[in-house]
């Protein structure tokens, strides 16, 4: 847009300004030579205008970024408007903003990567028609989202648009586009309807927070916890603790998971046009849905069908119930009725079926809320499956009738009965407490503690067999009194997040070097007084070479003063300890009780590199490994490392003196970075195995100035600087200059811009005392006008006259206007030839007229003599 143009709109906006009879805080700028933007303070309203796109921006951080200019108003937003004549929303333009509402236009085509991202008070995305592209996490975590419209004209729609927006309290969702969308992500949802409103509420404070810089990191986790607890305790009636800590802030969370389920949430209504390929996909996958067209749900559905050859199947989709009938075995291939299973609760079976067993695919694939009760008939759970509960694992209840003679369960446990004694396969994960295994149970399957709420699960010396992931997903304390002829699966506490407690004989020892993420404590026959270290692996730590638990051993002492050689069962060293050159502590445990020791970190071998030199690696063994090169620059300046390898790119990257990654090049064949001079560099190369791979520096640098200040930032608008060649003046580097904003900014007192008159209004603003920055403007009423008085005159029988008037005395301006008064005219009422008024003789009367005056008079007087 031309400058002429955009001087024009800012003596627009001016006059629209001075129109406001009152002081109001309006905040101007502009974005781009073609876009201007706006805040009204007082309808907390965001306006951007102009033509074409709006820019992409960087999202506001500990750094120096590039955010859009008017980030500073996107926390104190209530109303979003995208002017007429805008087509484009770049990245991140409106990232993190309060508003309530959006409104787009309809010249609008794209909406960018993150461009409303972050927003926690939207309750509703209304896109417009002629939009064609909406881009990934477009709408990320928008919380209280409840009603989305998707037009006709979107063409091209990411599919994972609500992956990304949490749309937990989703009610309605309108899709007419041409893009199909799978609605599978809707499955993560919860067993009342309340808990989206929770929920969604939750992740709204906890969203805020981290959007909020004015909330101390230290305090975040708080914050959101006190508002969140508060909102459950008034809407469910709970007892939050009002005071943070950890453990209430984990009672929150279990809340939650108690009532998070995998179903289609009933409240939700999804729409679309009959004649869509979105249409198609409802129909395929068995989603309720209503017609675009109607309003009216679609029974397009078939619910009812036939599994195998004598069982029969219904799904009840407004009771997410799904019920079988008929005799015999369930066939182990997937069913017709398998995209329903999202949607079902609960599983039936019909009085008076006789069916044998239930295989896994035909419930396999589903999970769902509810109880599940095993018929007297049935003689197989799992089919052929080795791990014939592994389809229970995600269910809240099972439970047997009571006439099965294979199947029991007793507390919200399941079990098998065999000969050799039983077997347990499921635990209900709504159980809670202490639960200790059965001592006639001699094997648990895989993921039987799946979910647990258990506090405590002691499993007994009995067990001499256990399935992988046992306690899956659980924070239990686990107490496992292993036998002498176990075998104990290395993944036995994948996803584990309790504390496992075993003797020190246990078969699990065996296994330590598998378990040194997961917290351990032993079982001690007497006191343990302290430990020591006992031996060292033999090795060296490299580069990246994570630290082992294998060879680290520890003297365990008691009270009693005896001792004993123990193998260490944790270890655990500073973040980003094998990164760096130097000296790390790591530390050593055995049970609870810790021990440290001080290692050198990368002991690393370098060769030195300078400008122009290159030097070259052949690795002639079967492993990757990285090569180190020392640089010292002589200037600061620019410089470039290229790589020429046998693959299409090679990992590279830059280290300071204490081997602190500085830059990497990810999988590129070049790099580049302005360094320091006289500061040590250690650049890396990875050489791939029977690879040579060869780095040198190129010669054709520029050196780098100090950073030139090219605008100083204020309070609202974005500074920047830049590095340029000190020889030829090319531009090396930039970035952006932000002042972190601050809601308590101080203003200066109104300052006079254009004095008030009596005929037009002035114009004042206030400013930022530190920066300048116009912060609010405002006019100056008009002065009142000073009265003087303009006399009038009287009108006569020839001239007019004029009324009485008044005029500023300061400027002139008539206030009052004379009005003409009109002559009055001669009048001789007596016939006498003289005016009655004036006296004027108007003629020479008539011989009669005098002798009719002189009667009069006569006349007159003897009126006057006899009154």
């Amino acid at each position: 847009m031309k400058k002429n143009t955009k001087n024009l709109l800012s003596v627009l906006l001016v006059a629209l300004m001075l129109l406001c009879s009152l002081p109001l805080a309006v905040f101007a700028q502009e974005a781009t030579d073609a876009i201007t933007w706006s805040f009204n303070e007082k309808t907390a309203t965001l306006t951007v205008s102009g033509e074409g796109a709006i820019a992409n921006y960087s999202v506001v951080d500990d750094k120096t970024v590039s955010p859009a200019p008017w980030w500073k108003f996107l926390r104190k937003v209530d109303k979003i408007v995208i002017g007429e004549g805008i087509t484009e929303i770049g990245t991140c333009s409106f990232y993190a903003s309060t508003a309530k509402e959006i409104v787009f236009p309809s010249s609008l085509k794209r909406i960018g990567f993150s461009a409303f991202a972050g927003n926690t008070n939207l309750t509703e995305i209304i896109l417009p028609d002629g939009l064609e592209t909406v881009e990934e996490g477009a709408f990320l975590s928008c919380p209280m989202v409840e009603k989305v419209f998707v037009p006709e004209s979107v063409t091209s729609f990411f599919p994972y648009f609500f992956n990304y927006m949490y749309p937990l309290n989703l009610k309605e969702f309108v899709n007419l586009s041409e893009t199909a969308y799978d609605y599978c992500y809707l499955f993560t949802t919860f067993d009342e309807d309340i808990y989206y409103d929770l929920a969604s509420y939750c992740l709204k404070c906890m969203f805020d927070t981290e959007m909020d810089p004015e909330i101390p990191d230290d305090m975040k986790d708080e914050y959101a916890y006190t508002h969140s607890a508060k909102y459950c305790n008034e809407r469910l009636g709970t007892s939050f603790p009002t005071e943070y800590s950890k453990e209430a802030a984990s009672q929150l969370e279990d809340l939650f998971d108690y009532h998070y389920t995998n179903r289609f949430p009933g409240h939700l209504s999804l729409v679309c046009k009959e004649e869509s390929a979105q249409h198609d996909i409802f129909k395929q996958r068995g989603m309720p849905h209503k017609l675009y067209e109607t309003g009216e749900a679609c029974n397009c559905l078939e619910t009812t069908g036939t599994y195998g050859e004598n069982i029969t199947w219904s799904v009840d989709l407004a009771n997410h119930t799904l019920t079988f009938d008929g005799t015999g075995a369930m066939p182990e291939e997937e069913p017709d009725y398998s995209r329903y299973m999202s949607f079902v609760d609960t599983i039936k079976f019909a009085e008076g079926s006789s069916i044998t067993s239930i295989s896994e695919e035909a419930v396999g694939d589903m999970t769902w809320e509810g109880n599940l009760v095993i018929p007297a008939s049935v003689e197989n759970i799992g089919g052929s499956s080795s791990d014939t509960s592994s389809f229970l694992t995600d269910l809240r209840s099972v439970s047997v009738d009571k006439d099965n003679p294979k199947y029991f369960d007793m507390d919200g446990v399941l079990y098998e009965r065999g000969e050799d004694g039983t077997k347990l396969l499921y635990c209900s994960p709504i159980k809670t407490g202490e639960f200790t295994v059965p001592e006639d149970v001699i094997a648990i399957e895989a993921s039987a503690f799946n979910g647990a709420r258990l506090d405590t699960i002691v499993i007994p010396e009995t067990v001499r067999s256990f399935g992988d992931e046992l306690f899956s997903s659980s924070d239990a304390d686990v107490y496992f009194y292993d036998g002498a002829d176990v075998t104990i699966p290395r993944n036995l506490l994948t996803r584990f997040t309790g504390t496992l407690h075993c003797k020190t004989d246990s078969k699990l020892c065996e296994l330590f070097d598998y378990f040194a993420d997961y917290k351990i404590d032993m079982i001690e026959d007497k006191a343990v007084d302290h430990i020591e270290i006992e031996t060292l692996p033999d090795r060296e730590y490299e580069f990246r070479a994570n630290l082992a638990l294998s060879g680290h051993t520890v003297r365990v002492y008691y009270a009693d003063g005896s001792s004993v050689v123990r193998n260490a069962t944790a270890i655990e060293y500073e973040s980003g300890l094998t990164w760096k050159i130097g000296k790390g502590t790591v530390d050593v445990y055995y049970g609870t009780f810790k021990i440290s020791y001080e290692i050198t970190v990368n002991p690393i071998e370098y060769t030195d590199i300078a400008v122009g030199e290159s030097r070259t690696e052949t690795n002639e063994t079967d492993k990757n490994y990285y090569v180190f090169f020392r640089f010292i620059p002589e200037v600061t300046a620019e410089y470039h490392f290229n790589y020429n390898d046998g693959n299409e790119g090679v990992s590279s990257e830059i280290f300071d003196q204490n081997m602190e990654r500085i830059t990497a090049n990810g999988w590129t064949t070049s790099m580049q970075e302005i360094l320091t001079a006289g500061e040590t560099y250690y650049i890396s190369m990875y050489v791939w195995a029977g690879k040579t791979d060869t780095i040198s520096i190129s010669e054709s640098y520029h050196p780098a100035s100090d950073w030139i200040i090219d605008k100083e930032p204020t309070c609202i608008t974005v500074g920047s600087k830049h590095r340029e060649c000190l020889d030829c003046g090319k531009v090396l580097a930039e970035e952006g200059l932000l002042v972190v904003p601050d809601a308590n900014t101080a203003l200066s007192d109104w300052i006079v811009d254009k004095e008030a008159t009596c005929t037009a209004a002035g114009e004042k603003h206030k400013e930022c005392v530190d920066c300048h920055e116009i912060l609010e403007r405002a006019e100056i009423a008009k002065k009142e006008h000073i009265p003087a008085a303009v006399p009038g005159k009287a009108a006569t029988c020839e001239e007019t006259g004029l009324t009485d008037g008044a005029v500023c005395s300061v400027c002139g301006e008539v206030l009052t206007a004379q009005e003409t008064i009109p002559a009055k005219g001669h009048t001789d009422a007596d016939n006498d030839g003289n005016c009655d008024i004036c006296g004027q003789k108007l003629r020479e009367p008539t011989l009669a007229e005098k002798i009719m005056a002189f009667l009069q008079k006569i006349l007159d007087f003897f009126r006057r003599l006899f009154s």
